[in-house]
């Protein structure tokens, strides 16, 4: 029993490692797994630092509310990106509208905090739908999200129908209706929810959309997006379509790059950079939290260190015995060096089977994505198990071949 307690911080170290891995991997392969499914001839256009650039200053360069706000493609600029027919197939702007509220027969609910405007093509959605279609230019409709279709009235599971009007309450205090063309179905991978698609609700441009900015090359009144998506004309031609546009929105010819202050630049954001980025990140806050339950490990070797003194001293006479009868200190040394070694790869072992165990519920029943191992984890866990045995037990062992065979025989 006692052996067991000491062990039992290797244990717990071992499988809460283990377990950490387990998830990490297992989100990680879902959002590699799910880029397929993703468009990866699409990529999202995004204001970030020059590299060098001090800290500090805001995105807008001057031209207007809009350029303060974040707003900075301009629909100058969205048709300039669609003449580029020898490598773009679309440029998809979106607009985000403030929401106070939104009721439906008269139940009233504050879970969306703004409508997404976007264009009607149907590659705006990264999710196939559940029923209907996407919304008609001009008119006032409107796609759900699949949790936002489910959250009014008594029984959730009941999604609004086709054709049902939802009301909702803007930020600028006006009132807007719109009427229910489709419902997306659930997101089935991580990179969707991560998105927050089945809390959205989408919106056609015209005639929900109306934020303006002074054209800096018109001088005109021209709408103004916050978020760009370009869809190239293959995956093939995907880099030299990032080019393309880049080349433009950075250029002077371009609204956006007027609009945007000078320490700014446009950057260009594939699906695949985007999965790699959000791989990365689940990577490090596994190797954070990783590194947090290998405390345990820490812990557990200072058990074993422990119960090997206690064993040394309660050993003494027998020590001395095998002394007398000519044991050399290396064999002293060897024999307590097995038994902390052997705790440390017994704890590891029994880590590495409870630690994937918990690790799969975790993941099957609570994230809901298919479960994947890294077996690396599992042959470091081994190794690491069985050196902090023989880290922990080197002190006693060395303590045990000093002890003199004539005070040990007189030892009680």
């Amino acid at each position: 029993m006692r052996t067991f307690l000491t062990m039992l911080g290797v244990i717990i170290g071992v499988a809460s490692v283990v377990m950490m891995a387990t998830l990490g991997t297992s989100v990680k392969g879902s959002i590699i797994s799910n880029f397929d499914i993703l468009q990866p001839d699409m990529m999202t256009i995004s204001a970030a630092k020059k590299a060098g650039a001090g800290i500090g200053g805001g995105l807008g360069g001057g031209g207007g509310a809009g350029a303060q706000s974040g707003l900075f493609f301009t629909e100058y600029d969205v048709e300039a990106i669609r003449g580029m027919t020898d490598y773009v197939s679309l440029a998809i702007p979106s607009g985000s509208i403030q929401v106070i509220s939104e009721e439906f027969n008269g139940t009233i609910r504050t879970t969306i905090r703004s409508l997404t405007a976007t264009t009607t093509d149907a590659n705006t959605f990264s999710a196939d739908f559940e029923s209907g279609s996407v919304f008609s230019k001009g008119k006032r409709e409107c796609v759900l999200g699949y949790d936002v279709a489910r959250m009014f009235g008594d029984n959730a599971t009941v999604p609004l129908k086709l054709g049902d009007l939802l009301t909702f309450r803007l930020a600028n205090g006006t009132t807007v209706n719109a009427t229910v063309s489709g419902v997306l179905n659930k997101s089935t991978d991580m990179v969707s929810r991560f998105m927050q698609i089945d809390t959205t609700v989408y919106v056609p441009i015209d005639p929900f959309y109306g934020t303006t900015v002074k054209s800096p090359h018109t001088n005109e009144s021209a709408r103004v997006f916050g978020s760009l998506a370009v869809k190239a004309k293959d995956v093939g031609k995907l880099e030299k379509a990032q080019n393309a546009v880049l080349d433009y929105l950075n250029g002077n010819e371009s609204d956006a790059r007027r609009l945007l202050a000078s320490e700014y630049e446009f950057r260009a954001s594939t699906q695949e950079s985007t999965a790699k980025q959000i791989s990365s990140m689940v990577d490090m806050l596994t190797l954070f939290i990783g590194a947090i339950a290998a405390i345990s490990l820490i812990v557990g070797s200072i058990g074993v260190a422990n119960i090997m003194l206690v064993t040394v001293t309660e050993r003494t006479r027998e020590i001395g015995i095998m002394k007398a009868v000519g044991a050399k200190s290396r064999d002293i040394l060897q024999i307590f060096l097995t038994e902390s070694m052997l705790m440390g790869l017994m704890g590891s072992v029994a880590g590495c089977i409870i630690g994937p165990t918990m690790g799969y519920l975790v993941v099957k029943f609570l994230l809901d994505v298919p479960v994947s191992f890294d077996y690396t984890w599992f042959a470091v866990s081994v190794l690491v198990g069985i050196s902090v045995g023989v880290i922990a037990g080197y002190y006693p062992a060395r303590k045990a071949t000093k002890v003199d065979p004539i005070v040990a025989l007189r030892y009680e």
